[in-house]
């Protein structure tokens, strides 16, 4: 039996980068991944989502995901923690993943019909079947009848992937609030309960997709399974998957575009780093001013606080003296009355100025958080300045590299057009005696007639061998008559860099090139 899929993972929010790619708004990170050949255009009608009420609709392209978690919120009232933090910093969103084995899903999405899997084929023809919708909709009744209806910002339902399932951007609002472990586990704050709650989760869902043939899988607790992200997963099928031969023009245009872009991005973050220490040097000024002035103020309170042990020793003094009989009951009534009213603005002094401290006190507090945060925030973006410029510096080097030994071959194609002229005007005896001696240069293997046959070629047989396409390298070899590519593991070495593997995958895609059996000048 086909095993059900379910995967939850938290979120602080939801971009619009994201909301894009579920609801294939066709720019930026949706537009990227479908280009990459993670959805199959042909098929993008098939998508739908359920809205409200459990109803079957084509995709709400009009209103993005964050808008409708806003509009949810503001219309229950509910206040969203990371509302205007810089980083979101609190889990607001669930991102949970329906689904299953790969053909029962297609079985349940497109019947009988067979969907070419291969990148560019045209699917166009394939309907969505109604058993699609009914599980979809068992899968929204069950998520609503258990977190509630009006947590669920959006339910999408993906056919145009490799394998068809479903996206719900579910809210964990308790009590009328944004809490992830309330959400899921009340006021335990707990692993192990947590983990409970997820089991409990899978073994009920599987209860619901037993009719469509889905059954619960395997703890991977107990099977050692590892979940991969859609980064990885990606990741390790563009290494599986052949690349398409591109031209080594549009190649260094867009090598340009990058360096242009990355280039761009450097003088930006360098002035924005400008601005912060700025910034920073009017906190550190502040600083200063809020701390001399707490410091005044401690010092006058001391003062008053000194004088007014003074007094009431003075007062005390008068006590003793009227005991003893050395001054009269006129005289201490006189000073002891002038000493209260001192002690009792000394009072008043005293706690105005503890006000003020207090104040001054916050104020100084608020500063220091904030240059705190002025100086992470400045350390992370000169770190990201830094892998900017090393990635501007290797991306200019490695790319000027190829466009320098494609731009070599050109020019060495000329100049032997132009040898080849000025031969050609010779004298039968002078072109024998030019010919003889420039013999060695015009040799089978010589690096100008492998730069004048091949340089382009083999600019683009050394960056896919960089880049890991081993088919596509060895394919562009064969078809310009050289041999095959290399065998048992390719690729960077641990004890190598980034440049000299540059330099091995030139050697390498010279060797194909030479190494063809039907090579022909």
């Amino acid at each position: 039996m086909a095993k059900q899929v379910l995967d939850v993972q938290p979120g602080k929010g939801m971009t619009l980068s994201q909301s894009n790619e579920h609801l294939r708004v066709a720019f930026r990170g949706a537009y990227l991944a479908k280009l990459s050949g993670n959805f199959d255009p042909t098929r993008e009608h098939l998508n739908f989502e359920i809205a409200k009420g459990g109803i079957v609709t084509p995709l709400d392209k009009a209103t993005s995901i964050p808008k409708r978690i806003k509009e949810s919120l503001r219309r229950r009232k509910i206040k969203d923690p990371n509302a205007g933090l810089p980083d979101g910093r609190y889990r607001t969103v669930a991102n949970v993943i329906i689904g299953g084995s790969r053909d029962q899903m297609h079985r349940l999405a497109f019947g009988e019909q067979k969907v070419n899997l291969e990148k560019g084929s045209n699917n166009s023809n394939i309907v969505r079947t109604p058993e699609i919708e009914k599980w979809a909709l068992d899968m929204y009744k069950f998520m609503s009848d258990k977190y509630g209806e009006d947590n669920i910002a959006a339910f999408i339902v993906h056919l145009d992937e490799t394998n068809p399932h479903i996206h719900c951007t579910l809210l964990p609002v308790v009590d009328n609030k944004l809490s992830w472990r309330k959400f899921w586990v009340g006021d335990v704050n707990n692993k192990d309960v947590y983990r409970k709650v997820m089991l409990q989760l899978h073994d009920e869902l599987s209860k619901v997709n037993e009719k469509y043939g889905l059954e619960r899988g395997e703890d991977i607790t107990r099977t050692g399974a590892k979940h991969r992200t859609t980064a990885e997963f990606r990741a390790e099928m563009s290494k599986k998957m052949k690349a398409e031969l591109v031209e080594m023009a549009g190649q260094i245009s867009r090598w340009r575009e990058e360096i242009d872009n990355l280039t761009k991005e450097s003088v930006m973050l360098a002035s924005d780093i400008s601005k912060k220490k700025e910034q920073k040097t009017q906190l550190e000024r502040d600083i200063i001013h809020s701390t001399a002035r707490v410091k005044g103020l401690n010092t006058m309170i001391e003062n008053l606080l000194k004088r007014q042990e003074e007094l009431k020793q003075e007062l005390s003094k008068l006590q003793q003296d009227i005991a003893s009989g050395k001054i009269t009951k006129e005289e201490f009534a006189q000073k002891s009355a002038l000493l209260q009213r001192e002690i009792l603005k000394g009072e008043e002094k005293i706690a105005d100025k503890l006000e003020k401290l207090k104040v001054a006190q916050e104020k100084l507090d608020n500063l220091q958080q904030e240059i705190e945060k002025k100086e992470q925030t400045l350390g992370n973006v000169k770190s990201q300045l830094k892998t900017e410029r090393a990635d501007l510096n290797k991306s200019t080097f490695l790319k000027g590299q190829a466009l320098l030994y494609s731009s070599s071959s050109f020019n060495v194609q000329n100049r032997l057009q132009e040898y080849s002229r000025n031969l050609a005007s010779l004298s039968p005896e002078q072109r024998s005696f030019v010919e003889r001696v420039n013999s060695p240069l015009f040799s089978e293997n010589s690096a100008i007639m492998e730069m004048a046959d091949d340089g382009t070629q083999v600019a683009q047989i050394a960056t896919n061998l960089f880049l890991g396409y081993l088919d596509n390298a060895t394919a562009i070899s064969k078809n310009g008559g050289g041999g095959g590519g290399p065998t048992g593991g390719w690729g960077k070495r641990d004890d190598e860099d980034e440049y000299a593997f540059w330099n091995r995958c030139f050697s390498m895609a010279r060797k194909m090139r030479r190494s063809g059996p039907g090579r022909r000048r």
